[in-house]
């Protein structure tokens, strides 16, 4: 990958891994390029998927601020990463909580009126939830709460039938298709 922001997220993440399951960080935005390519995403919706990590929290923002333009040399990149950090932020895993009622949802996920952003919120969901359901699903304490989480976010984005639709399972399976083809 050519992209200034790729090369940048690779030295930002290093050779760091996810704490619990130990898969390298990078891995999330390798495949999220490959569910952003199946999607036809544009070169600014691809760069700022590669930015995204270093904006993200309020505390990777405050550190790469200063550096942003050694990151990128593109104003879009930047608003459409900001765009993404805004509508992802705004509807966390925490919205979701188990009551005596049953699982419970504070407020809706709204990915916004941008394709870039919708694209890469796609691109985010699906790999994040792949990894889930991998490694943490029936393993992890909020487990139920986790797979509701994902499967609203699939449904606002238009991924209908959740993990077991077949838009879902279908970029699922290319990442590893795509991974396989690789080696």
């Amino acid at each position: 990958m050519s992209f200034k922001e790729y090369k940048a997220v690779k030295r930002f993440y290093g050779k760091k891994v996810a704490e619990r399951s130990g898969v390298p960080l990078i891995n999330h935005i390798d495949e999220g390029l490959i569910i952003l390519e199946a999607l036809k995403a544009s070169a600014i919706t691809q760069r700022a998927w590669c930015l995204h990590p270093m904006l993200q929290s309020d505390a990777a923002l405050k550190g790469n601020l200063r550096e942003l333009t050694t990151m990128t040399d593109s104003l879009r990149v930047v608003a459409v990463a900001m765009e993404y950090r805004n509508k992802a932020n705004a509807w966390l895993s925490d919205k979701v909580f188990s009551s005596p009622l049953g699982i419970m949802f504070n407020g809706a996920p709204d990915p916004g009126p941008l394709l870039h952003v919708k694209k890469m919120l796609i691109a985010d969901k699906v790999q994040n939830y792949k990894d889930f359901l991998t490694y943490h699903d029936g393993k992890h304490e909020r487990s139920a709460e986790l797979n509701a989480y994902f499967e609203r976010w699939l449904t606002v984005l238009g991924l209908s039938g959740g993990k077991k639709g077949v838009q879902f399972r279908g970029h699922a399976h290319l990442i590893d298709q795509v991974k396989e083809l690789k080696q």
